[in-house]
């Protein structure tokens, strides 16, 4: 479950998260009725909120159902006012910390940015509502399933469909017949854990205080719930060498799909280092991509003639993110920097801030709209774009990815563009005073 949706969509700071949070939840399951669990769970929810606060918030609800299950069964805690007043508090003693930096620093900004609303495109009273409207909604479509397809491949996403779906299958599998068979045992408070996460799925907007890309993470969380807790015991040696064996020959095909994919992408890396030696140290890089259809980035165009490692998530380019790089090698502005409000520690400061991408931070729109781009001022009716108009007194520099599509139309740079550098999928243009 490590090579999923987050890491190949590059979110490590969740990924690492995930790691820490089974960590944590084993302190405080280990530590139960000893002093030291409040005290060692309080470090590891302020550790967890460094690393990510969906995290932070998962590893709280993995906490309420350990806490929940002790009131049922047998030998359960009596349900008084005083156990729940005790629990309550401890819930409150692990969040003081966080709550008190997440006030005085993020919390603040966020206030001030348009991902104020919990939802970027709703703030409506009745979002929640509406969020479980809409998920309910998906699933009744048949035309829908390819995207639910999608957010449940999300614990084993690599850059082969067919092998994801089959590595769904032979593990859920796997664990039926395990179970059926009497191998495999549960333990109630995670069970009650990834139930809680599945319930997540459908309740937790997307996007959720400008952050994208929400509701896959809860199956991701589910997945490694599921290994936590559970139990497989072999009615022999050679049966759980088998299974050994299985599972490491499984691991094997798809590291190798993964190391291939990746060691493709290096020469995209090349390409763009290649342009980068062009731009001059301080000065502003405007992102544009190159597709068959003029407008924002059409995934589906991208899954039909990309191939898979320039995909993120199946469907979002990962080329978007690369010219990130600009910033870091050559000390020079692109827009598509990650510096939402709320979300990252990078600030912009002006007259740069005005030209950041907004809500979606890095899907610029077609190469073709620096012609008009008027027409680029409200992208998807979600995202205003005022940083494309007068594109040519911002810029000193256009970078196009994707421009092997570019060429393919025959395309040429607008009026006020040279074109410094031809590769195999960014192109670089100087722009002209």
């Amino acid at each position: 479950f490590i090579h999923n949706a987050t890491l190949i969509g590059g979110f490590m700071s969740f990924s690492l998260g995930l790691g820490f949070l089974l960590v944590g939840l084993s302190l405080w399951i280990a530590l139960a009725g000893r002093r030291w669990q409040v005290p060692v769970g309080m470090g590891c929810a302020l550790f967890l909120y460094f690393a990510h606060a969906i995290v932070l918030g998962s590893f709280l609800l993995c906490l309420f159902a350990v806490e929940v299950v002790k009131y049922v069964g047998e030998g359960r805690k009596p349900l008084t006012p005083a156990n729940l007043g005790r629990d309550a508090l401890r819930f409150a003693a692990l969040l003081v910390l966080p709550v008190a930096l997440f006030a005085g620093t993020v919390g603040t900004h966020l206030l001030q940015s348009d991902a104020a609303a919990v939802g970027a495109r709703d703030s409506t009273p009745v979002l929640l509502l509406k969020e479980v409207y809409w998920r309910l909604k998906k699933l009744t479509e048949l035309k829908q399933w390819g995207y639910r397809l999608h957010d449940m491949l999300a614990p084993v996403l690599n850059y082969n469909t067919l092998l994801d779906v089959a590595t769904l299958l032979l593990i859920l599998g796997g664990m039926v017949a395990a179970r059926l068979a009497g191998w495999l045992r549960a333990a109630p408070a995670m069970m009650l854990a990834v139930g809680l996460f599945v319930l997540a799925f459908f309740v937790v907007p997307d996007p959720f205080f400008g952050t994208y890309f929400v509701s896959i993470r809860f199956w991701i969380l589910a997945a490694f719930l599921l290994v936590a807790g559970t139990d497989i015991r072999f009615p022999s040696a050679r049966a759980a060498a088998a299974f050994a064996a299985g599972l490491l020959a499984l691991l094997t095909v798809r590291t190798g799909v993964l190391t291939l994919n990746w060691l493709a992408y290096e020469d995209d890396v090349a390409d763009l280092r290649r342009a980068m030696e062009r731009i001059e140290p301080g000065r502003s890089v405007l992102i544009a991509w190159a597709g068959q259809e003029a407008g924002c980035c059409n995934t589906r165009e991208f899954l039909l003639t990309q191939p898979p490692w320039r995909h993120a998530l199946v469907a979002l380019p990962s080329l978007i993110h690369l010219p990130s790089l600009i910033t870091v090698e050559r000390r020079a502005f692109v827009p598509t920097l990650f510096s939402h409000p709320g979300k990252q520690p990078l600030t912009v400061t002006q007259p740069y801030r005005d030209r950041c991408m907004a809500i979606y931070e890095g899907v610029p729109v077609d190469v073709r709209l620096l012609s008009r781009p008027e027409e680029a001022t409200l992208r998807d009716h979600v995202e205003p774009c005022p940083h494309y108009i007068g594109w040519r007194d911002k810029y000193d520099y256009v970078l196009v990815m994707f421009s092997n599509v570019f060429h393919a139309a025959g395309l040429t740079p607008p009026p006020g563009a040279q074109e410094v550098y031809r590769g195999t999928v960014f192109d670089l243009w100087r722009v002209e005073r």
